[in-house]
């Protein structure tokens, strides 16, 4: 892979963009779980295949699409990405049966896994070395921010007593604003230099991507901790706390802000004394230590866990990209793609943990995977440095 000198910014744009819709329906969907099961009268264990189905393609389309995102390019990848998922949550909010709602959930893990890899992968081969690491945490930003206005356009719209199926059906406007918008970008034709590999090169390649699948398997297990908190949060402090729909989205809009203002804040400040390495052992445990008092203490400290665990994914990105060089690209794949295969056990597993032990002993699986993520990078961490 060629350097990048010159950041390419129709391409960023593109990325920014797509993550802002990608974000605000996949965090919507917290906002109003709730009531989802309260109008299907559903179990949580059965209402968790809401998230466990998109997040089952997601993983598949994701892990698939690489091959296919390098041939046509990052934007055309999107676009398609960008209309699935507008398609499957305008199609879900007609749906009476929760068995026709997870089809339609289906459409719209499809396009999920692929603007998931297309995002990261529009940044990889657009952007400079130079600003690589402030355009991988501004797009993670990006997240925050739509994580931040999905709760706020949530909880607006319930107290105009609008209800969750009104809620899905337009927020599917957002990705496909985005999507039409990238036809006014003046984008070049994507051309992708296929490199030839030796024999010797190519036995290091597999002895790279085996350090690639461990990263990319333990850096998911994270993401059990920051989903947990953003699914499950509304439905824990309604329960707990006998709060209300509007009531309960302030928690999750708290946990939300907490998240975009910590990486607005690496964005901007990326502390570059500070190792990669060191910044994400410091954000994994203490997002566990304020996980544990969330749970033990007020669920206050839930929501501010998300100012310990946002730097995580955008540091994870730039670690990739210092180390793993000309297969970054291929990294930022598997991170994506296994991180959808652990938000699906993620779901799976607390909707069955909450059926038989209840939500508050369920979630003790948030810190508890945080602490085994510090532990499995820290053997990749010193693995890379004896080898380097």
């Amino acid at each position: 892979m060629s350097k990048i000198t010159q950041t390419y910014w129709p391409y960023v744009m593109m990325a920014y963009a797509a993550l802002l819709g990608l974000g605000f329906l996949d965090n919507i969907r917290g906002a109003v779980f709730e009531n989802l099961i309260e109008d299907l009268h559903l179990t949580d264990s059965y209402a968790s295949f809401f998230y466990v189905v998109p997040s089952t393609v997601a993983f598949v389309t994701s892990f698939y699409s690489q091959n296919f995102i390098a041939r046509f390019g990052p934007v055309r990848a999107l676009r398609i990405g960008l209309f699935f998922m507008a398609l499957g949550f305008f199609a879900l909010s007609f749906q009476q049966s929760f068995e026709w709602i997870l089809v339609e959930a289906a459409v719209f893990g499809f396009g999920f896994g692929i603007v998931t890899v297309a995002q990261n992968v529009a940044i990889g081969f657009s952007a400079s070395e130079q600003y690589r690491r402030q355009l991988f945490s501004g797009l993670h930003s990006m997240y925050g921010l739509s994580s931040l206005l999905a709760p706020l356009g949530a909880g607006v719209l319930f107290s105009l007593n609008y209800d969750w199926r009104f809620i899905l059906g337009s927020s599917a406007g957002l990705p496909a604003l985005v999507l039409i918008s990238s036809f006014f970008l003046p984008l070049k034709p994507w051309i992708l230099t296929q490199q030839s590999s030796s024999e010797a090169q190519t036995k290091n390649l597999l002895k790279v991507r085996r350090h690639i699948l461990f990263f990319s398997l333990s850096l998911s297990l994270y993401l059990i901790a920051e989903i947990s908190v953003s699914s499950r949060i509304v439905v824990y402090v309604r329960r707990t706390l006998a709060l209300n729909s509007e009531e309960g989205t302030v928690y999750l809009t708290a946990f939300f802000i907490c998240l975009f203002v910590s990486r607005l804040f690496f964005t901007f400040a990326p502390l570059k004394k500070l190792k990669t390495t060191t910044l994400l052992q410091l954000s994994l445990l203490s997002g566990a230590f304020l996980y544990t008092l969330g749970l033990t203490v007020s669920a206050w400290f839930l929501a501010l866990s998300a100012l310990a665990m946002a730097p995580v994914f955008p540091s994870a990105m730039d670690y990739v990209s210092d180390v793993f060089k000309e297969q970054r690209h291929i990294a930022m794949a598997y991170c994506t793609a296994f991180a959808s295969m652990t938000v699906v056990f993620m779901h799976f597993s607390v909707g069955i943990l909450t059926d038989l032990f209840g939500l508050q002993k369920a979630l003790w699986v948030g810190p508890l995977s945080l602490i085994l993520v510090s532990v499995l990078l820290s053997l990749e961490f010193k693995i890379i440095n004896k080898s380097a």
